[in-house]
């Protein structure tokens, strides 16, 4: 399978609907995340006969949500560990979900996870090839996929 045939709706439903059970709906192409809002963002890098990276970005209320989903706990006594826990685990789920629709082999990482307001994740060499955006209790989700990842560490930054 090509990054063309890539179903990012499919993977991204499928999880939010079967392991979290919190509604979700592709959202408009152009909307836009409220600028400076705080975010979590996992990153998941594949490597092998195709070499990239899946980006998940939620806003900090749809984090706190997806982990008192994903654990079964009060979203008020959640720590920010377990919600960047979450974050990093939903990446992977939906990181794992890509390299399956992407076939051949290839192996994902371990989640990396950032998070905070009007910060950058940069992936040297890399150049986005796929993205998605989805609506989930008022809260705007992002995904993209970015292709040609050097074998580098994934580095974020704020902008100065």
């Amino acid at each position: 399978m090509t990054i063309e045939t890539l179903d990012l709706n499919a993977a991204v439903v499928g999880v939010f609907e079967s392991m979290l059970a919190l509604p979700i709906a592709v959202a408009d192409e152009f909307a836009d995340a409220e600028e400076g809002s705080a975010a979590v963002t996992g990153v998941i890098s594949i490597s092998g006969d195709w070499n990239g990276a899946v980006i998940v970005t939620v806003p900090n209320e749809l984090a706190r949500q997806v982990a008192a989903a994903m654990f079964a706990l009060d979203a008020d006594a959640l720590t920010e560990a377990e919600i960047q826990d979450a974050v990093g685990e939903l990446s992977n789920m939906v990181g794992g979900a890509t390299k399956t629709m992407l076939g051949g082999s290839s192996s994902i990482s371990l989640p990396s996870v950032t998070e905070g307001v009007r910060y950058r994740i940069s992936i040297p060499g890399a150049r986005e090839v796929a993205n998605a955006r989805f609506e989930s209790n008022g809260s705007l989700l992002t995904i993209s996929v970015v292709q040609g990842a050097s074998k580098q560490p994934i580095a974020s930054r704020k902008p100065s």
